[in-house]
């Protein structure tokens, strides 16, 4: 079996399959469960944790560390935390 990679097309003129939005990033952020929050610990201390709004995401007040949240996933990495002073 060959592929004919000689036909080209514009990518910018590529619709998505029919059924694809759920591939498409929506604007709003997804809210993170009540229960979720209750049993987050820092990686740390295992001390709880505060969401952050500016920057997003998670404060020790404890370590005074900062867990960073990027494109909706945050970064639990103890080293690569950010200095926190509780402050938004």
């Amino acid at each position: 079996m060959e592929i004919d990679f000689s036909a080209k097309e514009d990518v910018n003129k590529i619709q998505p399959p029919v059924g694809a939005s759920h591939f498409i990033r929506p604007e709003k952020k997804m809210p993170i469960s009540p229960a979720l929050l209750e049993i987050l610990a820092c990686p740390k201390c295992k001390g709880p944790l505060e969401q952050t709004q500016s920057p997003e995401g998670f404060g020790c007040r404890a370590c005074g560390l900062l867990y960073k949240t990027e494109d909706d996933i945050p970064n639990f990495l103890i080293d690569e935390a950010l200095p926190w002073t509780g402050e938004d």
